[in-house]
């Protein structure tokens, strides 16, 4: 078999190899781009001398997968007759192999060769067969490995010469359109406008690591917290230079000097509301409400801040628990008998018990109670409550005299009902002339009720 013979069957073997990986690889097939490719040669004529030489080729892809070449090549065979050998040519060639930075081409095509040898010229049209390998680099430069087998078809005056062979190494050149300059071509390219100078990902769009929209490349300050201002150095900000950065900082315009914590506001010892530095009054009680100098209120001043009272206005003279309380008693449910003598008069012993229950009802202003003033059964029914509405008026005067407000008592006179004994015994007057007091309350459904 012939050296030209065994070429060809090698170069078939390859392409079978290849073709089958192709068929696995196609989704992975990238537009080719111009490309200028230079190249050292080394060629032997079949049978014969050997020489070197150089190439350039130029190429123009038609689709991601075919491409035209042209190719100009320069060689001199070390022969007795110091051969000299010029040959452009055309080829077509197509992308086999395609994945990652590997690209592999096989083309076909016609070249002529002109032939020097000493004083005889010659010439002949061929037909060539080459592959090429590509390692890129980058989208834009890489190395090649070529291969090729000519063969001449035609020959013309003084072209007496064989097929040839041959290989070589060189360096390629990608030209392609990019507009914002950051690498990627614009066919490729999705985000168009690219800050010069910023680091991008394989679709031409910014690379921003820290998340705070300055792009990598450009962004001068990395790793910056999240939610951080930036300036246009992707730097952060930290205008009242308390050493949080806006964005991050809650309060806002704090003095300088002060200290902060690690949301930027200043400290605030107790808790209060009012930073330490502002604060006249350090240790204030846990929620007691304060003014704007960080002070504690006592608005009923029993000794108990607003907040922490559990019981506010208290009226003034009364002593208070630390719940700010009243120590008296509060009233739930009173009932005072012996109320009136024969004349309507409220009674000694019956004054003296009403005069307790106006102070505990007047140490807590705002309860609210209902009193009911009851007759004996002696008498008609519009009789008995007549004399219940006159005591029941002079309980109320009796009350209000003693600082108990007007809206917290709601006085009913009842008549003869609901007698506690029957009879006209001097023992049933007494138990039934009386007055019921009981404490309103409101649940939460905002329904009334009196404690019973």
């Amino acid at each position: 078999m012939t050296y030209g013979k065994k070429y060809i069957a090698g170069f078939s073997a390859v392409l079978v190899f290849l073709m089958v990986l192709n068929s696995a690889a196609l989704c992975k097939v990238t537009k080719w781009r111009p490309s200028l490719n230079l190249a050292l040669f080394y060629s032997s004529e079949i049978g014969e001398d050997k020489g070197t030489g150089l190439s350039m080729e130029f190429l123009y892809p038609l689709d991601k997968k075919i491409a035209l070449n042209g190719n100009l090549g320069y060689m001199k065979h070390n022969d007795s007759n110091s051969l000299s050998v010029f040959n452009p040519n055309v080829l077509a060639s197509m992308s086999l192999y395609n994945v990652g930075k590997l690209k592999f081409s096989l083309g076909a095509g016609l070249g002529m060769v002109f032939y020097e040898n000493g004083e005889k010229t010659g010439s002949s049209m061929n037909l060539i067969i080459s592959d090429k390998l590509y390692y890129y680099f980058s989208r834009r430069w890489g190395i090649s490995v070529l291969g090729e087998y000519r063969q001449p078809v035609v020959e013309f005056k003084g072209a007496s010469r064989k097929g040839f062979w041959g290989f070589g190494f060189g360096l390629f050149v990608s030209f392609y359109g990019d507009k914002d300059k950051d690498g990627i071509p614009n066919d490729e390219d999705v985000c168009y406008y690219t800050p010069p100078g910023a680091k991008v990902n394989s679709r031409g769009c910014g690379i921003d690591s820290d998340g705070d929209g300055v792009y990598d490349g450009v962004d001068k300050c990395k790793a910056t917290p999240f939610a951080a201002i930036v300036d246009k150095f992707g730097c952060p900000m930290d205008s009242d230079n308390d050493g949080v950065f806006d964005g991050v900082d809650l309060c806002e315009g704090t003095p300088e000097g002060i200290n902060v914590d690690s949301l930027g506001c200043p400290d605030d010892a107790d808790e209060d509301g009012i930073p330490d530095f502002k604060d006249s009054c350090a240790s204030t009680p846990e929620n007691a409400i304060v003014d704007k100098w960080g002070c504690p209120s006592d608005s009923d001043q029993d000794g108990i801040f607003d907040g922490i009272d559990e019981c506010p206005n208290t009226p003034t003279g009364f002593e208070v628990d630390k719940y700010g309380c009243p120590s008296v008693k509060l009233v739930s449910k009173e009932v005072i008998t012996d109320l009136f003598d024969n004349n309507l008069n409220l009674t000694g012993k019956a004054a003296k018990q009403l005069e307790l229950v106006a102070e505990r009802i007047y140490a807590y202003p705002k309860t609210k109670y209902t009193i009911d003033v009851y007759t004996d059964t002696e008498g008609s029914a519009i009789y008995n409550l007549n004399r219940s509405n006159a005591v029941a008026n002079k309980v109320k005067q009796f009350l209000l005299a003693r600082g108990v407000k007007e809206h917290q008592i709601a006085i009913n006179g009842r008549g003869k009902s609901n007698p506690i004994m029957l009879g006209f015994s001097e023992k049933a007057k007494i138990k039934n002339r009386r007055v019921e007091i009981n404490r309103i309350i409101v649940d939460d459904k905002g329904e009334i009720h009196e404690n019973n």
